[in-house]
């Protein structure tokens, strides 16, 4: 991490865009979560509704079968007038469970009853749904109490078996029964209250299931009423409903910090810019011949006031991002080149300096002209300025891009191409940009005495830039077997931690004239 000092972040400088992505950082896990809450308990309720209608069905199908029994074995006594039956009729009725009475009629006219004994009536047809089943509010002897009757017909004779309303309200009540179930008997229907109704039957939510008799005629509807859905939810999930409050607090409290911590850096990278505190470090460029001193790359710190010197690799990258690498690469060519200027008696002639811009910088319309300005700072010939081209991101070779790299070898600068190998760099790029040096990564540089692989990525680097008539840098040399094998390789211009770290100006001139004065 970059930091051990928090800045401080007043509340107002809390922006919309920011409360926006913290909001939808928090509201994220649930917008995701609570869609998949309510799918899997509205199918988990559909489930028990679908349990509740079928065993309901199996219930009242036990029902009927006893019915079907009484009336089956009562059809026996058809035809016989009703004194001789009535007595076998009421023990049959008696003896059957959930019968409440049997009922005798001929060509639609009751003639023989458990109840009244001998009676004629005429019999209401028009309610049995299939000539089979009927489900009424009532009858003379329990006017509010449903009952469910069941008919035997056999040609113009029927038996007839009542059943109390009640064992049925019962089984729609019961413990199993937990969502509101329905009882349906072609268009009339009774619900847990044991009203029948002649009306549409109502709806018994989305979770609502359906479950048909395969032995009789009727089905039954079974479903959660409104709300059932969200209470289920609270009484069943409230922790993962919790969890996931959590998880979105979780979130929002690591965007808001992370949010927080890009401005913060971003506004210190701002002032560390407007106060100059970018520092150039000097590493020098090495002959592997003759040990010369020949140029340098500029590489960058950050003298923060607080954190002390900080590495490039610990805000490079955040820079990139930000677009502020422009401004600190502008500041700091302005001070190297003021830097060097003050001890430009002490550079050989022609000596390069390598800059890194990055590829938007590249494309930077006045990037040529502060090229001419900082080799303004130096008589002709005393210094060449190398553009060193880093590869983080890929680059888009356009023509407009082309034009600024015509305009930069106008001004004099010569082009590099980063850590070659590791980066985004392809031979496209070489043609595109007419690069005048290439860098091998220190990667390779690190192998080149143990590793076969190394040595021969090495060698094709080598055979490349000689087709293309270019010259290489070798980075990263710490030793001197290191040196001394890019040098029976070919390679003439190294750098690294061998021949010096990267120092202040100040340390590169006093090292740099210590070397002139070991060589004369």
């Amino acid at each position: 991490m970059l930091w051990n000092h928090k800045f401080k972040f007043r509340k107002n400088n809390y922006t919309a865009g920011h409360i926006i992505v913290v909001l939808l950082a928090f509201s994220t896990p649930l917008l995701i979560g609570t869609p998949i809450l309510y799918w899997q308990s509205g199918k988990a309720l559909y489930r028990k509704a679908q349990t509740a209608s079928r065993a309901t069905v199996n219930h009242v199908d036990s029902i009927l079968d006893n019915a079907i029994e009484a009336t089956e074995e009562s059809s026996l006594l058809l035809n016989k007038p009703c004194s001789e039956i009535v007595e076998a009729l009421r023990i049959k009725a008696t003896t059957t469970s959930f019968i409440r009475s049997l009922i005798i009629s001929d060509q639609g006219i009751v003639y023989c009853s458990t109840v009244y004994g001998e009676a004629k009536r005429p019999l209401n047809v028009h309610y049995f749904h299939r000539d089979r089943l009927a489900l009424l509010s009532g009858n003379i002897v329990t006017p509010d109490r449903a009952i469910l009757v069941y008919q035997l017909k056999k040609n113009d004779t029927s038996v007839i078996a009542t059943i109390d309303g009640l064992h049925v309200i019962q089984l729609l009540n019961s413990n199993e029964m937990t969502p509101e179930t329905t009882l349906i008997v072609g268009s009339y229907w009774m619900g847990r209250d044991g009203k029948v109704h002649n009306t549409v039957v109502r709806e018994a939510g989305k979770e609502s299931a359906y479950a048909s008799s395969i032995k009789y005629p009727f089905s039954v509807q079974s479903g959660y009423g409104k709300g059932a859905l969200l209470e289920y939810i609270l009484t069943r999930h409230l922790p993962l409903l919790a969890l996931l409050v959590a998880l979105g607090g979780l979130s929002a409290f690591a965007v808001n910090r992370l949010a927080m911590s890009a401005r913060n850096m971003t506004a210190e990278i701002k002032r560390a810019i407007r106060n100059n505190e970018f520092m150039p470090y000097y590493q020098p460029v090495v002959r592997s011949d003759t040990q010369e001193w020949i140029g340098a790359e500029v590489l960058v710190r950050w003298a923060h006031p607080i954190e002390g010197l900080i590495p490039p690799d610990n805000f490079i990258p955040f820079m990139e991002r930000s677009g502020l690498i422009i401004p600190m690469t502008t500041g700091l060519m302005e001070r190297v080149a003021k830097e060097l200027a003050a001890i430009q008696k002490s550079l050989p002639d022609d000596f390069h300096i390598g800059i890194n811009i990055s590829s938007a910088q590249l494309a930077e319309e006045d990037l040529a002209s502060q090229c001419r300005q900082f080799l303004e700072q130096f008589p002709a010939g005393k210094v060449q300025l190398v553009l060193e081209l880093t590869e983080r991101e890929a680059i888009e070779p356009t023509e407009e891009l082309q034009e600024r790299v015509g305009h930069l070898r106008q001004a004099g600068v010569q082009i590099a191409l980063d850590d070659f190998g590791v980066g985004h760099s392809n031979l496209n790029y070489l043609q595109e940009f007419h690069a005048d040096l290439l860098k091998i990564d220190r990667s390779f540089v690190a192998g080149i005495i143990n590793s076969d692989l190394s040595q021969h990525v090495l060698q094709s680097i080598i055979d490349l830039a000689i087709r293309l008539n270019l010259k290489i840098v070798a980075e990263g040399i710490e030793t001197q077997e290191q040196a001394d094998y890019l040098l029976e390789k070919g390679i003439h211009l190294l750098q690294g931690y061998y021949f010096s770290a990267p120092v202040p100006v100040e340390t590169f001139a006093d090292l740099l004239q210590k070397h002139k004065t070991a060589k004369s």
